[in-house]
């Protein structure tokens, strides 16, 4: 979809409510929302409570403002969903998710660092970094966004949002190395290929 036609189907959504141009980016966007909300939400049922509570919000939403960038409203919005359900959660703990559901996506996310590192352990260590990292980790190595399209979402320059993923990455070996040696005993992968930002 090109940025013109989102832009005319966003109007058409604002000044008309146009159901039908909203199921159009509804159907663009949809399994990134979705994948976003599987990795960062414990089960499917709660990430499909959560996928539908999104979409609700950005119907609402895209009536009453103008979107720049609907993937980036999505996303944002997605995220606010996310951080009000580890609200109502008494234990930090809970934010890990469910190995069954990453399972689910690790076939068709070949060349992401969730291939390269055991997933499992990957999704421990995730949660042990900054909103803002984990953030950016999820855009690059889930939703496969370029560190361009990453620093335009986030409000910072190519090379800080660069430097971000590097540290992050260091940041992962770092707890993999001190807190999770158990994993390469028990026969889980720990090695760390080189990994491209761009």
């Amino acid at each position: 979809m090109t940025p013109e036609q989102e832009k005319f189907l966003l109007f058409r959504i604002r000044h008309f409510q146009d159901e039908f141009a909203f199921k159009t980016l509804f159907t663009e966007y949809a399994p990134r929302i979705e994948r976003y909300l599987r990795f960062r939400l414990p089960n499917r049922i709660e990430a499909d409570d959560a996928n539908s509570e999104t979409w609700m919000n950005l119907w609402n939403y895209a009536q009453s403002a103008e979107i720049q960038s609907f993937i980036a409203v999505a996303l944002t919005i997605a995220r606010n969903t996310v951080a009000n359900f580890y609200k109502t959660k008494e234990k930090r703990a809970e934010v890990l998710v469910d190995d069954q559901i990453m399972d689910v996506h690790a076939s068709s996310l070949h060349q992401s660092i969730i291939t390269q590192v055991d997933s499992g352990l990957l999704k421990d260590v995730i949660s042990e970094l900054s909103e803002e990292s984990s953030q950016i980790m999820l855009l690059r190595y889930v939703e496969g966004f370029s560190v361009k399209e990453i620093a335009k979402q986030i409000g910072k320059t190519e090379n800080a949002t660069s430097v971000i993923i590097h540290r992050s990455i260091k940041k992962v070996r770092e707890i993999i190395e001190q807190r999770f040696g158990q994993y390469e005993r028990q026969g889980h992968r720990t090695t760390f290929p080189n990994i491209e930002s761009r």
